[in-house]
């Protein structure tokens, strides 16, 4: 896997590589994980200067669009259309002539991957001060106009595995792809960790997940 490389204002230069999720299995408490949505798009890493690939390949976006995005500031996302628009996502993201289709795509964030020393929820509150602080600078300016859609990805506590099984009923029966578990007090790390858990009842080109 490629490396990617990022400063954070704290530490300095950080080498980061993309955190990838183990299969959640019957038997594994989720009680108090935080649960989210589990996004049918592309997974991308901002720098802090450009949009990467989880391979590490240079995603070609237009530089308007990067305007919405902190400079110096390292994020972990998904570029995303909706749910069951993952082609038509991909499609977009994949073209090197940086197409106007750019402002279809929203960026979610639900990481920042350069705060090695924090847990979870301490990682996700400073990607969100980082996105709004963008965001206000662009709204007083000129530059407003181009702003994007970069959103920060909700999570909720799980209370128990039924909880978990109702939401992942929900999210599937509207088309979504399945939920995500995270330890609330997990560190971001290289690789799949057991800290960060995919659960989803459908085939994809890993097998059968649930």
């Amino acid at each position: 896997m490629v490396v990617h490389k990022s400063t954070d204002q704290k530490n300095g230069p950080v080498l980061l590589k993309v955190m990838l999720a183990q299969t959640w299995k019957e038997g594994i408490d989720p009680k108090g994980m935080l649960m989210s949505e589990k996004l049918d798009g592309m997974r991308a890493l901002w720098d802090g200067r450009q949009l990467m690939s989880r391979a590490g390949n240079k995603i070609h976006v237009p530089n308007w669009w990067k305007l919405s995005l902190p400079s110096d500031f390292a994020l972990d996302g998904e570029l995303w259309m909706g749910r069951g628009r993952f082609q038509a996502c991909m499609s977009i993201c994949r073209r090197q002539d940086e197409p106007d289709d750019w402002n279809k795509i929203t960026y979610i964030v639900f990481d920042a991957p350069a705060l090695l020393d924090m847990g979870y929820e301490d990682r996700h509150r400073a990607a969100r001060v980082q996105i709004d602080n963008v965001a206000t600078a662009s709204n007083s300016s000129a530059s407003s106009q181009n702003a994007i859609q970069v959103k920060i990805h909700p999570y909720e506590v799980c209370k128990s595995e039924a909880h978990l099984k109702e939401r992942l009923k929900d999210i599937e029966e509207s088309s979504g792809e399945g939920v995500m578990l995270r330890r609330s007090n997990s560190k971001y790390c290289n690789g799949r960790s057991n800290d960060l858990l995919k659960v989803k009842t459908s085939r994809d080109d890993e097998g059968i997940v649930l």
